[in-house]
């Protein structure tokens, strides 16, 4: 992987490189279980996805929001609301909707847990929006 993020980067491929960066990410969070190695994966991520444009990247939001789960995790929940606010922040389509409403699930257990309530409830309230007929299907 390590290789692969070097010739992407040489190379100029940011998107493969955005990929490339989760997935190891991913292996050191779930398999070696080394959290800081992979923190500082994300935070590479991080500034690949500062550059790129949803529309160009649609993965853009799960990125995000595997990031803010990361925070959440251990318990950092204003850098977690960051980052899930910037996954919602992102146009919805059918590829991302999914993944935002876990983002605003997210958001309300951040808040939940700083015990600001009035928040919590209304991202929560947000995602059962997604329940009237016209929303299911992508409509507005």
């Amino acid at each position: 992987m390590k290789k692969l993020v070097a010739l992407v980067s040489k190379e100029d491929y940011c998107f493969l490189k955005a990929r490339a960066l989760r997935a190891m990410a991913e292996f050191y969070w779930k398999i070696e279980k080394n959290y800081e190695l992979a923190f500082e994966q994300y935070l590479l991520l991080d500034k690949e996805l500062q550059n790129a444009k949803p529309e160009d990247y649609p993965e853009m939001a799960r990125d995000l929001m595997q990031i803010g789960e990361a925070y959440y995790y251990f318990h950092d929940y204003a850098i977690a609301i960051n980052y899930f606010k910037r996954a919602i922040a992102i146009p919805e389509n059918s590829f991302n909707t999914m993944v935002i409403n876990t983002a605003k699930n997210d958001l309300g257990l951040c808040y939940q847990q700083e015990n600001k309530l009035d928040s919590a409830d209304y991202y929560f309230q947000e995602i059962q929006k997604l329940n009237s007929p016209d929303r299911r299907f992508g409509k507005e």
